[in-house]
């Protein structure tokens, strides 16, 4: 007669050792640094994220980016800051003989100006430079202070701080209706090994961006309220406010002949249907004799049912070059996007310099 088997051995014995082994906490420390590490790779080779821009708290502006850094930043496009704290070239000095600029341009914006996704020699404000040199103004300069998530409020600061001086022509600002809402103030994080390196992994990127941002306290739920709704009643007095800083601005510049041109950047769903276009910064412009107003909203939706129409799309947009905005990413413009504003800002600062009487110097 033959014996049976005694428990747990052979092909059983092997199993529940296997078990044990997988189970004791060497092994499941190293599975779940493997999957960490696996996770990190993937965010990092496959999204871009891991790579943060450096960004310093700042009593004035709530934060700024860190002078000198340079990141990669999304779709692998290389962002440099200068000393200044801006994704630009280093500010020229102003000249005692004004006659040796013309015009000069300050840019004040959020990430859309600021050029997320693309070089900065294809976002609108390198462009436009380049337009207005080409176009009869071979001494144009355009000055860049956009910085990721500023509000107008930081926007205006950010222009009397480090560039009022330079006393340009023309303040182009990029505005919606979110940029009421509440700037954020950075504070400084405290430093130890595990959380400086915590920070520069993929995945702390990865949450920060997409998840942390959504909590907080009062400030980042006023911040939220606006987004939700930023016409909502409770929003009046940020309305006004800004509305006055914006209006006693240009009264400062038009006192020494510069004027305050208000830039409108729709996202994805607005160029597709201009009707859905804010309208009350448009308004405020003509209300003021001071404030000059334009918007891409029209060539946007012309330059992407063209593109649409080409395909067949039947007025979807096809995300290729021609499309204006960036893959999946509704806010922020591809490089043909940038030019459409460029050339929207351009035609309005020229429309500007002839009703003057201003000339190329």
């Amino acid at each position: 007669m033959e014996s049976c088997p005694e428990p747990f051995s052979g092909p059983y014995k092997k199993a529940a050792n296997m078990r044990r082994w997988l189970q004791s906490p060497p092994v499941v420390v190293l599975l779940f640094a493997c999957l960490l590490g696996g996770i990190e790779a993937g965010l990092r080779l496959g999204l871009g994220y891991g790579n943060p821009r450096v960004v310093l708290p700042d009593d004035e502006l709530g934060y700024r980016l860190q002078p000198g850094q340079k990141v990669q930043g999304p779709r692998g496009t290389i962002e440099s800051i200068n000393s200044k704290g801006y994704r630009d070239r280093e500010f020229p000095a102003p000249q005692s003989e004004p006659a040796a600029f013309g015009p000069r341009i300050v840019v004040l914006g959020d990430s859309v100006s600021y050029g997320v996704g693309v070089d900065a020699a294809k976002a609108w404000p390198r462009q436009l430079e380049h337009l207005l040199r080409e176009r009869g103004h071979p001494a144009a300069q355009v000055l860049c202070l956009s910085v990721p998530g500023y509000t107008a409020e930081q926007m205006l600061r950010a222009f009397a701080r480090d560039a009022a001086y330079w006393k340009p022509d023309v303040v182009a600002i990029e505005l919606t209706s979110y940029s009421i809402r509440p700037h954020r103030k950075l504070t400084e994080p405290k430093q130890f090994p595990l959380g400086n390196f915590l920070r520069r992994t993929a995945i702390w990127d990865f949450l920060r961006r997409k998840h942390w941002a959504r909590l907080g306290g009062e400030g980042l739920r006023a911040e939220q309220a606006v987004l939700q709704n930023p016409h909502a009643s409770e929003h009046d007095p940020r309305w006004r406010l800004l509305e006055q800083q914006l209006e006693a601005l240009a009264q400062e510049l038009a006192e020494r002949g510069a004027a305050l041109l208000i830039v409108a950047t729709p996202r994805l769903d607005v160029a597709m249907d201009p009707t859905r276009e804010e309208s009350r910064w448009r308004e405020f412009a003509q209300a003021l004799p001071g404030v000059l107003y334009t918007s891409a909203a029209g060539d946007l939706h012309a330059r992407i049912k063209a593109a649409s129409d080409a395909v067949g799309g039947a007025g979807q947009a096809p995300w290729s070059a021609a499309a204006c905005f960036l893959p999946g990413d509704s806010p922020h413009l591809d490089e043909a996007g940038h030019e459409v504003v460029a050339l929207r800002v351009q035609s309005a600062v020229e429309e500007w310099t002839q009703k003057s009487g201003r000339v190329a110097r």
